[in-house]
């Protein structure tokens, strides 16, 4: 995002400005997401509603009172300086998870996160009193999807106040500043764990990563109306050849369209494993995997 967001944002442009516009350039699922939290977590800040009106509890829940199952995943904690930093943290790291999966798979693993998240929930909350928050289900799961992004890829730099790091190091420091500013830590102990559960777990079971028949359907509504030139693409190649065995499961992005006499589209894949260099390839669309939608 770096060079478009420079290149969008001159020095002299209003800083509300600059908010919004990264705000458009996050990812669909991550963005919804972010802006779900914002929403909740203000209405509490505001009084609007009542933290007591919309936390989880399984007793609640259960006697019929279901929606606070959803509600719980998008409060993000008491208005503070520590939560803006972490709602920053999560919506980079979220991102930039999306750009990586997909977000289809993305969308996925949002939902493996809330069931875990919500099953420690109820774990922790065994012979707790039913007035009682606990564990924020929400909180767990953004420092969750801060520390999948951390697995996935550790070697990213990130920046804080123009002090860079490894990611793999952005849980511990983190844990350090919200043990600082005196913050309870369960929620993203919990998060942490859950994270490098399900990352194991994707690792030995590359379905449960990838989702089958949910990620489908998930890539399937945000592919609507077609493939547009931009959209980030995954190549298909079951045949078993050498120079398909090297394509299979590359990621490209649409260059151009096709004519409606040819139906073939122009991908550009970016230099991988076996292509050292960036290649042009003309395409039939059983060969595509909606990935994410326009870039371009």
């Amino acid at each position: 995002l770096a060079p478009r967001y420079a290149e969008n944002n001159p020095p002299g442009k209003p800083r509300r400005q600059r908010a919004m516009d990264m705000f458009r350039e996050l990812p669909p699922a991550t963005r919804c997401w972010v802006a779900a939290g914002v929403v909740v977590t203000g209405a509490v800040a505001a009084n609007v509603v009542e933290i007591k009106d919309i936390f989880f509890h399984w007793r609640i829940v259960l006697n019929g009172e279901w929606w606070r199952a959803l509600t719980s995943l998008f409060y993000l904690g008491d208005v503070s300086f520590y939560l803006a930093l972490n709602l920053y943290f999560t919506a980079r790291s979220a991102a930039d998870y999306e750009k990586v999966v997909g977000t289809a798979v993305f969308v996925w693993h949002w939902i493996l996160g809330v069931a875990c998240c919500l099953f420690a929930a109820f774990v922790m909350q065994q012979g707790n009193s039913i007035t009682g928050t606990s564990l924020l289900p929400g909180l767990a799961l953004s420092y969750m999807f801060q520390t999948m992004f951390c697995c996935r890829i550790p070697r990213a730099r990130v920046s804080f106040f123009g002090q860079v790091m490894d990611a793999r190091y952005l849980s511990f420091f983190t844990l350090g500043l919200k043990v600082f500013m005196g913050e309870s830590p369960e929620s993203l102990v919990v998060g942490h764990i859950i994270a490098h559960v399900l990352h194991s777990h994707f690792m030995m079971y590359p379905l449960l990563e990838s989702g089958g028949p949910v990620t489908q359907a998930v890539a399937a509504f945000f592919e609507s109306g077609g493939l547009r030139r931009g959209d980030k693409v995954k190549l298909t190649f079951p045949e078993e050849h050498a120079e398909h065995e090297i394509l299979d499961g590359a990621v490209g992005v649409v260059y151009a369209l096709p004519p409606e006499a040819e139906g073939r589209y122009i991908v550009v894949v970016a230099p991988g494993e076996g292509r050292a260099e960036p290649r042009t390839l003309s395409l039939t669309r059983e060969r595509l995997v909606f990935h994410e939608r326009h870039l371009l």
